[in-house]
């Protein structure tokens, strides 16, 4: 098991695991839908079928994973628990990013980091510790609401023959689904994938805006990959290429040690970036490979 108390990102470079539990399932098992998921690994957006495509997930089968030629991403909106909860990212969590340069670049954690296979799993004290998955975050008297483990959250995908887009609504619930006040205010988050870039943006409702909820999105990077940090630019140096991100919103890293957090599951250094929302509750961030 190891010392609980050590932590890579601080006395060790490097990644202590390369791999991550996503969901990579396609969002239908139909035959037709098998095929266009084929065929997006090679082509962006060439349908044998039509130019366009518009899916809506359902509940109990709602994860889809898509290739926009040189990314692979995975969208989540499962709403299955297990019994222990905070266990697996729902809520439209974009919880796998990976790009054919550099490797991932987003992988979900555990929502909140518990030993539910104690003989298998790392203890872990470290006081900044914080999910790795994509997120919007409310913090209110010391309890976490996000939506990661929103159940009720809808995924809508469409795409054309340059754009693929995934639309998320969901709420801002704690482990145990209680929203952190209204329970039918909902937060629109986007992620829009072109050959170029990805895109995502997020819009906050006011009620939600004023208590404090802000995007966190926490960036893989070993303590070896070296961040230049300015207004409204991060850019990482990694072994394939340099990771530049974007946004007009205010942002800062998190508390975290080296601007790094170690989550034991998946095993990754993650930058914790956190971005406020604007006045008009908007955030808008562009992410691309140089």
């Amino acid at each position: 098991m190891g010392d609980p108390h050590h932590h890579p990102c601080r006395d060790r470079p490097g990644i202590l695991s390369t791999t991550a539990a996503t969901d990579s399932r396609p969002v239908s098992y139909r035959d037709e839908r098998l095929a266009i998921e084929r065929q997006h690994t090679a082509t962006l957006g060439i349908r044998n079928h039509d130019d366009q495509c518009r899916e809506d997930l359902k509940p109990g089968n709602r994860s889809i994973t898509d290739y926009a030629q040189h990314w692979k991403a995975t969208v989540t909106g499962f709403d299955a628990e297990y019994k222990v909860k905070g266990t697996h990212p729902m809520g439209g969590v974009l919880s796998l990013l990976w790009h054919e340069q550099v490797g991932p670049l987003f992988a979900a954690t555990m929502n909140a980091y518990s030993l539910i296979e104690a003989p298998n799993m790392q203890s872990c004290y470290d006081p900044d510790l914080m999910p790795g998955s994509p997120r919007v975050e409310l913090i209110r008297e010391g309890v976490k609401y996000s939506n990661l483990d929103d159940r009720d959250a809808r995924v809508t995908y469409t795409s054309d023959n340059r754009e693929h887009r995934f639309n998320v609504s969901a709420h801002l619930v704690n482990i145990y689904q209680e929203a952190s006040g209204n329970e039918h205010t909902s937060v629109e988050i986007g992620y829009t994938f072109t050959p170029d870039k990805m895109i995502c943006r997020a819009r906050i409702p006011e009620e939600l805006r004023k208590a404090g909820a802000r995007m966190v999105l926490p960036v893989i990077a070993s303590t070896q990959e070296k961040e230049l940090l300015a207004a409204h630019r991060m850019v990482i140096e990694k072994k394939g290429g340099k990771v530049y991100i974007e946004s007009p919103n205010e942002w800062y890293i998190a508390s975290s040690a080296g601007n790094r957090i170690f989550n034991p599951v998946p095993g990754f250094c993650f930058i914790p970036l956190v971005i406020d929302p604007g006045r008009d509750g908007e955030i808008h961030v562009e992410m691309y490979i140089r």
